[in-house]
């Protein structure tokens, strides 16, 4: 064909501009985080550290895992009150007098309550790692420091000798 078709460069171009915006795009660490505020997880992904999310998921599994257990052990001895508050004779689940009963429900809320608190903060926890690891995406790590600290013990004449750091700058 001697003359190129112009839908076909108009296409072209549409495709290149698409490319270069998102090629151009600067890793944003306030993205990361509101990625992982939505879903868990996902800001980790955002900043490419695959490895954390199987850890955050693991967090919220295990404060999910005592909030159901705790809230289920809160629901058996509240249920054995209430029975023995209606009956003093009955036999309960958990076969325990109505005072240490009562200690137990007020031990299992809270408990299940501290789980919840675990939760949040774990859940926090995860939209700061994601904000930090989002700063530190470009950020590059090479073993060529400017700033060696090092611990040294320093001779001050005769048999004297002290313990302390060495700062050691490297201009470039």
């Amino acid at each position: 064909m001697l003359f190129p078709d112009p839908v076909e460069a108009q296409d072209t171009t549409k495709f290149d501009k698409v490319k270069s915006f998102f090629s151009n795009q600067q890793h944003s660490p306030t993205k990361a985080m509101i990625y992982s505020a939505i879903i868990p997880g996902w800001g980790q992904a955002y900043n490419r550290k695959y490895w954390k999310i199987p850890i955050v998921y693991a967090g919220i599994g295990v404060a999910g895992y005592f909030i159901k257990t705790n809230h289920d052990q809160y629901i058996l001895h509240k249920n054995d009150y209430l029975l023995l508050v209606d009956d003093p004779n009955a036999s309960t689940v958990s076969g325990l007098s109505k005072e240490k009963i009562r200690i137990r429900i007020d031990q299992f809320r809270r408990y299940r309550d501290l789980s919840f608190i675990g939760l949040i903060a774990w859940y926090g926890l995860g939209l700061i790692d994601a904000n930090v690891d989002g700063y530190f995406f470009n950020y590059d790590i090479n073993e060529d420091l400017s700033l060696l600290l090092q611990p040294r013990i320093f001779e001050t004449g005769g048999m004297d000798q002290g313990v302390g750091i060495s700062l050691n700058f490297r201009w470039r």
